[in-house]
């Protein structure tokens, strides 16, 4: 798919330029996706407070139904965008949105799907900044 525009997300980026990068021993040949790699990154606690505040925010908008007559695909069924950026969006970036993402998958009502744009496009090489995008869908009960 392609890269959603700002306009087609729910919520400004959420921007994980601040966090530390992980070590270059764990980022070689690896992205957001490795479970050591993420266990790094998030094994601080102002990063384990940033994906909760990040969840807390989509759950907001998801779960409340802001903006539901934008984001109606038929009469059961809403999607809903948000994208994490990082300076090359394959380590912080990813890792942020995967564990966002997991934290989200306790909602019964809400399925998750994690894309990375910069990823699929480039194989995990491309040197301009990348977002992790995914999308949200909320069945009506």
């Amino acid at each position: 798919g392609k890269r959603p525009n700002k306009d087609e997300l729910n919520h400004e980026i959420f921007r994980c330029h601040w966090i530390p990068n992980p070590s270059s021993k764990s980022r070689k040949g690896s992205t957001g996706e490795s479970k050591k790699l993420r266990d790094e990154i998030l094994s601080s606690r102002d990063v384990v407070a940033f994906v909760s505040q990040c969840k807390e925010t989509i759950e907001n908008i998801v779960l409340k139904g802001e903006d539901t007559s934008q984001n109606q695909i038929d009469g059961n069924l809403q999607e809903f965008h948000f994208a994490f950026s990082c300076a090359r969006g394959k380590h912080r970036s990813v890792s942020v949105a995967i564990a966002v993402g997991e934290l989200l998958g306790i909602h019964q009502n809400i399925s998750v799907a994690f894309q990375h744009f910069g990823l699929l496009q480039s194989g995990g090489n491309k040197k301009s900044r990348n977002k992790g995008s995914w999308k949200k869908e909320r069945n009506r009960a």
